[in-house]
């Protein structure tokens, strides 16, 4: 399990070992596959990370990078928040794409 933090580390959502994403009333949000797709509450397709970090929308548009340790930054590099514990590429996507 991860835990999806704002920039002040403040927590806003989690993101389970199967990809679900809840919110901090533990309603389930959206979903990240294992391959890297990001879905919404109604099993859209909104957006993806790539292998190398970056994040981006439906339109393939890039709209952030995720960093190793966890960081996560807007396509504007401002620091929106950090993924700790499991799961930092599929929670730093769900950061930028389903809770932010």
């Amino acid at each position: 399990m991860g835990d999806i933090l704002d920039a002040s580390n403040h927590k806003l959502a989690t993101i389970d070992d199967d990809g679900k994403v809840r919110n901090t009333k533990n309603v389930i949000i959206g979903s990240v596959s294992a391959g890297g797709d990001v879905y919404n509450m109604k099993h859209a397709k909104i957006g993806y990370y790539k292998d190398d970090g970056h994040i981006c929308d439906e339109n393939t548009k890039t709209i952030g990078i995720i960093h190793n340790d966890g960081r996560v930054y807007d396509y504007q590099r401002h620091m929106v928040g950090k993924i700790t514990g499991d799961h930092i590429m599929s929670g730093g996507a769900a950061l930028l794409l389903l809770v932010r």
